[in-house]
């Protein structure tokens, strides 16, 4: 009796990994210091979260069904994805100065909106944010000052 092993054959397009490696130039690593401040921080209160939802949904969560808040709470984890997405394009080369510019003018106008601190930093020249971070987040200065570090350190190889 013959027996082998049937191995079926990937669906996966034969570009997908060129465009894998596309996709990972249009990225940095995000950079650290953003999980000290809101919406990732850890001393962020269930209220913050709270006011989280309902800047997301427009509505307080104590007015809705349980079913609702789930929904909701699966729409400010979808947010807070695409922030983390934004957040790693801002921390790459891509973004124009024109971008940056245009971002930076939203978070402004918008201070509620989720993760506009974050966005904030991440358009504004090193000297301003860490005018910014000393200023608003002071707790999460010396993890700023270890990426920084570590930017001028690549910059003189």
């Amino acid at each position: 009796m013959l027996i082998f092993l049937w191995i079926p054959q990937s669906k996966e397009d034969p570009n997908w990994s060129d465009q894998r490696v596309a996709l990972k130039e249009l990225y940095a690593p995000r950079p650290t210091f953003l999980a000290l401040l809101p919406p990732f921080s850890q001393e962020q209160s269930q209220s913050n979260k709270s006011q989280a939802i309902v800047s997301v949904e427009g509505e307080a969560p104590e007015d809705k069904t349980p079913s609702e808040v789930k929904e909701m709470r699966k729409t400010l984890s979808s947010s807070l994805l695409h922030l983390v997405v934004l957040q790693s394009l801002l921390s790459s080369d891509l973004p124009s100065s024109e971008d940056r510019s245009n971002v930076l003018k939203f978070a402004t106008a918008n201070p509620s909106v989720l993760g506009a601190q974050s966005l904030k930093i991440l358009c504004l020249d090193r000297s301003q944010q860490l005018d910014y971070i000393l200023e608003e987040f002071p707790y999460a200065l010396l993890q700023f000052g270890k990426v920084f570090v570590r930017i001028i350190d690549l910059n003189l190889i």
